[in-house]
């Protein structure tokens, strides 16, 4: 009897060490994204926010035209017309 009970006791510490190892985790995320975000901690992140936009989308279409030529892909209009 008594090794049923340490078992469950033993499996019950180990899942709270681990939820509290969770939590621990989460509010460092949490208060770490107060300084990371543009809006809520430096107001001078937007020019860099808007350049990492710009650069993974805008710069990035040439690169997407080529590599769907490459692929010998079609464009929608004819897909939608079979």
């Amino acid at each position: 009897m008594a090794t049923l009970i340490e078992s469950a006791g033993r499996r019950t510490l180990k899942d709270l060490d681990y939820m509290g190892g969770l939590s621990i985790q989460w509010w460092a995320a949490v208060r770490a994204l107060k300084t990371a975000l543009p809006f809520t901690g430096n107001p001078y992140r937007w020019k860099e926010s808007e350049r990492q936009v710009l650069q993974i989308g805008v710069q990035a279409a040439p690169m997407v035209g080529l590599m769907a030529m490459c692929a010998n892909t079609e464009p929608l209009g004819d897909c939608a017309e079979r």
